[in-house]
């Protein structure tokens, strides 16, 4: 931001009017993102979503053959279904 303000400067002294307006709209843009972030951070609470570990050697994708033919694992927990 501080070279946003600095560009802003430069266009005042030089007398760019449209280029003024840009960086003033892009500048209260980012100030209202801001703010919205801050707003956002003092409501928002965290939420434990419980997401359970993964088994040694079990990443969920990964093929096994289980003597039958090969088989996908669609979670740490699941097992070798056909």
């Amino acid at each position: 931001m501080r070279h946003l303000r600095r560009l802003r400067d430069r266009a005042v002294s030089e007398g760019r009017l449209g280029e003024i307006e840009g960086i003033d709209l892009t500048l209260r843009l980012l100030a209202d993102k801001r703010n919205q972030t801050n707003r956002l951070t003092k409501v928002t609470e965290r939420v434990d979503l419980d997401v359970p570990t993964r088994g040694v050697g079990q990443r969920p994708g990964k093929v096994v053959n289980g003597g039958r033919g090969p088989c996908v694992l669609t979670s740490p927990a699941s097992r070798c279904s056909r």
